[in-house]
């Protein structure tokens, strides 16, 4: 017997997903130590669209980025094992991740953090708690919903 539709075509363990492919929903990854900020974040995201995946320290976020080419990141300044401020580094110098969108989300709301992290090369910087309807406004300026486009690139 033959079956009416062919098998959908997975990729391959260890191969990146492609960043640009069309029709799909935009890729985010989330990276808070905080498991229910992290989970916050996703249930707000995934209801609009998008397709989440999570790192809960700056190591699991820069090798998550490396593999699933993410369209966005959400990154947390202060994180275990590598900070925010190094894993932007690490993942800009990722071949194909270096105009990735990160905006950087923190509960330090001094200056100084702020011009750390855009200094690193972060898009934003949005201060805890988050207004998701803020939040919402800087993910669609950087990435298009329709096409998982990355749409605006660093100033």
């Amino acid at each position: 017997m033959t079956p009416l539709t062919d098998p959908p075509k997975t990729l391959a363990e260890g191969q990146p997903l492609p960043r640009t492919e069309p029709g799909a929903r935009p890729l985010i990854l989330v990276v808070d130590e905080h498991a229910d900020s992290r989970e916050f974040v996703k249930f707000f995201l995934e209801r609009r669209g998008y397709r989440i995946v999570e790192a809960e320290d700056g190591e699991s976020a820069i090798a998550n980025a490396a593999k699933k080419h993410p369209d966005m990141v959400l990154l947390d300044v202060w994180l275990p094992k590598v900070d925010g401020l190094e894993a932007i580094k690490q993942m800009h110098e990722l071949p194909d991740l270096h105009d990735l969108p990160v905006l950087f989300i923190s509960g330090h709301a001094g200056f100084n953090y702020r011009d750390q992290a855009m200094a690193a090369g972060g898009v934003d910087y949005l201060i805890k708690p988050i207004d998701l309807d803020q939040l919402l406004r800087l993910i669609e300026r950087y990435v298009s919903k329709d096409h998982g486009d990355t749409v605006a690139t660093r100033c």
